[in-house]
């Protein structure tokens, strides 16, 4: 009898590439310029191909910055943060810029306050929205 035994990161290898390339930069150790490729294909293949074809042409999503819940601006930009799309995506840089130009200081002025605040605790910043999105995309 032959048995197939498939290896975790076999599993890991099969499946979106979102998921490959992280798995081949932390847990095999790639060089860059591997993984780097593989990210790419975050573009156009897979679960950040399928967001980035519902941006609307001012670089928005699901009609508003914060709302509707999960599918707008944020939330969207927040989970192409996570699939890992390259930082010089011009399509994360314009969901940025909508996202940037739409929070202005009279509207969201109570909401950066907290976020400030939540930003600047140590073992916070790095779940901030704000700075992950400006770190993403490089802003």
């Amino acid at each position: 009898m032959v048995t197939t035994q498939i290896t975790r990161l076999d599993w890991l290898m099969a499946g979106d590439p979102a998921i490959r390339w992280q798995t081949q930069r932390d847990l095999l150790h790639r060089p860059a310029k591997e993984w780097r490729a593989e990210q790419q294909r975050t573009l156009t293949e897979g679960w950040g191909a399928r967001l980035l074809v519902l941006q609307a042409p001012d670089g928005s999503w699901g009609g508003g910055i914060y709302a509707p819940k999960w599918t707008s601006t944020t939330y969207t930009l927040l989970m192409l943060c996570d699939i890992g799309i390259p930082r010089e995506s011009e399509a994360g840089r314009r969901g940025w810029r909508s996202h940037h130009m739409s929070t202005t200081p009279a509207t969201f002025a109570s909401a950066r306050r907290r976020r400030r605040l939540l930003c600047e605790r140590p073992a916070a910043s790095r779940l901030c929205p704000a700075n992950r999105l400006r770190s993403a995309f490089q802003i």
